[in-house]
């Protein structure tokens, strides 16, 4: 999948994911800060998957997901599904991708409407999945 996002955080050293694993309540340990290490590397949403093979499947599978969904909870990272897979990102903020239906080719899409509030509910989120031709495809 290719991707060019604008919502992508600068690299982060390593005093940085640190003191952010400490300051979310989460043990540093040398897995998750290769996770984060690979996700602000680049400037593509991830899957676990490919995260798993990045990192030449130094930690197994369940390890990547486990971990991914900690930092998901506490708001390190960002998730979003498209067809059946799960994409995992660092950003600035939450915002969508559109896919190209041919190429699967990527785009960040800005997204305004970030708290929601709705009587009864708690812990409210959204997904938004967008797909398209990419210029060149159409």
């Amino acid at each position: 999948m290719q991707t060019t996002c604008i919502y992508t955080l600068p690299v982060l050293p390593y005093y940085r994911m640190e003191k952010l694993l400490k300051k979310n309540n989460l043990k540093v340990t040398p897995g998750r800060i290769d996770i984060l290490n690979l996700l602000s590397l680049g400037d593509a949403p991830k899957t676990a998957e490919t995260i798993y093979k990045s990192l030449k499947k130094k930690y197994d599978l369940v390890t990547v997901y486990r971990n991914l969904e900690s930092f998901e909870k506490k708001g390190l990272l960002f998730k979003e599904t498209a067809g059946k897979k799960d994409y995992y990102y660092l950003a600035s903020s939450p915002h969508h991708h559109i896919v190209c239906r041919n190429c699967q080719k990527m785009e960040c899409v800005p997204c305004s409407h970030q708290q929601f509030t709705a009587k009864n509910f708690t812990e409210i989120t959204h997904q938004l999945l967008l797909t398209g031709l990419c210029r060149q495809c159409s």
